[in-house]
């Protein structure tokens, strides 16, 4: 007579990850998960994440569900094509007691520019002149000094066309014009796009990284964008007559052709708040911004509850702040925060 014996595995492992080891153009916003082949202790379930260069740690929160276990970061990750590395420490343990054979580890690499976020452009040579829109002057591209924070014609949105870029800008719509290129020796301006909404060549933007990114300072690799559509050698600067203007400049010039971006915020607000269409304002449940453009979903800083809102800007149709919450303002002209599940 065979006894036949059921093989259990002796030793924890992971059998699955939401992130794979080389994984390449992760979000920012991501959430690892990883599933092992036991349930798992909840109380001696150890992952962490942190950067490859440098090794810096992310803190997170680690949530386990019998098998699984979830790591959510308290913020986003850094774009650029920053290395990042997940591991699971050895002193992980089973609900059975069975601890993990070996330290499990994935490397992957977050995405070089998020779509879903506005940036500042500094111009390399300083960290204080950013390039903006004068939308006063046929919507020319110019350098200039930031006062006391980053205007709305100084957002700029990379948006994905394969592997080039279209730049859009706050302040002319971020997809009614683009940043087009211009004549060599001429100027770099924003264009309408194409009646179906297409993009034209000059439109179309290569980016090349010539610098290490300074996450220190939350600004991006220096770079230096040079059109598509033909124009090579020649990329988007200050033009060499000093006064701020921004046209292209032959390559071997380096002088004010580099940029650096540092992230600004979500071009759209956070889940669970957004525009309500049949209502016509902002609230919970809602679904981006405003189509028309008129009211901007980003609640004004530092709000608190009761503030006047003459002194707050906060009008009826209400706002969004980063955490997902919506507020707007009362009958009693005071504001009033609604926390959206």
């Amino acid at each position: 007579d065979y006894q036949i014996t059921a093989s259990v595995d002796p030793l924890l492992r992971v059998i699955d990850a939401s992130i794979a080891d080389g994984a390449v153009g992760v979000d920012t916003d991501t959430v690892i998960t990883l599933t092992f082949n036991q349930e798992l202790d909840a109380d001696t379930t150890y992952i962490e994440l942190e950067e490859t260069q440098g090794s810096t740690g992310v803190s997170g929160d680690v949530v386990v569900s019998g098998a699984t276990a979830t790591f959510t970061p308290l913020h986003d990750l850094i774009e650029y094509e920053t290395g990042y590395r997940v591991y699971v420490h050895t002193d992980t343990v089973a609900a059975s007691g069975v601890g993990l054979g070996e330290l499990w580890e994935a490397s992957f690499q977050t995405i070089f520019i998020n779509s879903d976020m506005w940036y500042a452009m500094y111009d390399n040579v300083s960290n204080s002149r950013v390039l903006s829109v004068d939308t006063s002057a046929s919507n020319l591209l110019r350098v200039e000094e930031i006062t006391d924070s980053v205007q709305t014609d100084q957002h700029w949105q990379f948006q994905h066309d394969d592997d080039m870029f279209v730049l859009g800008n706050k302040a002319t719509g971020a997809s009614s014009h683009y940043l087009e290129a211009g004549d060599v020796g001429g100027y770099s301006l924003m264009t309408p796009t194409s009646e179906e909404g297409g993009v034209f060549s000059g439109q179309v933007w290569r980016i090349e990284v010539v610098g290490d990114t300074d996450t220190s300072a939350q600004f991006g690799p220096t770079m230096r964008l040079t059109p598509f559509h033909g124009n090579g050698g020649y990329d988007l600067a200050q033009r060499s007559d000093g006064d701020g203007s921004v046209g292209l400049r032959f390559a071997g010039d380096t002088a004010h052709r580099h940029w650096r971006l540092r992230r600004l915020g979500p071009i759209g607000p956070p889940e669970g708040c957004g525009w309500l269409s049949a209502s016509g304002f902002y609230g919970c449940g809602g679904d981006g911004v405003d189509p028309s453009g008129t009211n901007q979903w980003e609640c004004p800083q530092n709000l608190n509850g009761g503030d006047p809102c003459s002194t707050t800007n906060l009008s009826g149709f209400g706002c969004c702040d980063m955490d997902g919450n919506n507020w707007y303002c009362t009958n009693a002209g005071t504001a009033l925060k609604t926390t959206c599940e």
